[in-house]
């Protein structure tokens, strides 16, 4: 297992890299020549990451905005999803913009659920799978096509999901 450097500029950083849905963003930059670092919170998720194709990782906890300034360095670019319900998202992913921004990223990619807003008791939506999004993202990542663009992808067919208000 390597651990990350500085001398990795230009490289791609993917946070949550030992999840479940960035775990697939991992290899999309490598297949386009990419270097990718792979950001996990513990040492101990580092292997699987290193085996779906990161060339280093970084340790850091989105949470401590030190840490991930430490994480962000040398990286161009930024694949940032926040995990599932974490407490108080829109300032850690602020926090974390600063951070990035202090640290020299030039590109983020960041990927969120779909409409979090939303207040009806009955929302449609279709489910897609995180492997197109983590294609999308990659291109996003790694090329200029996508830039400053807000993409939202779908499926055919949806899904009806009852919410409660409270």
């Amino acid at each position: 297992m390597k651990t990350k450097a500085a001398s990795s500029s230009g490289a791609v950083l993917v946070v949550g890299s030992s999840g479940k849905f960035a775990g697939f963003v991992v290899p999309e930059p490598v297949k386009r020549g990419a270097r990718v670092l792979g950001l996990v919170r513990k040492n101990s998720e580092s292997d699987g990451v290193i085996d779906r194709g990161a060339a280093e990782i970084a340790v850091g906890d989105l949470t401590d905005p030190s840490s991930m300034e430490a994480a962000f360095e040398g990286a161009d670019s930024v694949f940032y999803i926040a995990p599932a319900f974490i407490q108080d998202e829109v300032n850690i992913g602020r926090a974390n913009v600063r951070a990035a921004k202090t640290a020299g990223v030039r590109r983020v990619v960041f990927s969120s659920v779909i409409y979090p807003i939303l207040r009806s008791t009955e929302t449609r939506f279709s489910r897609v799978d995180f492997r197109d999004v983590a294609e999308v993202a990659a291109i996003a990542l790694t090329e200029n096509r996508l830039t400053n663009g807000t993409f939202e992808l779908c499926a055919p067919g949806h899904l009806i999901v009852e919410t409660s208000r409270h």
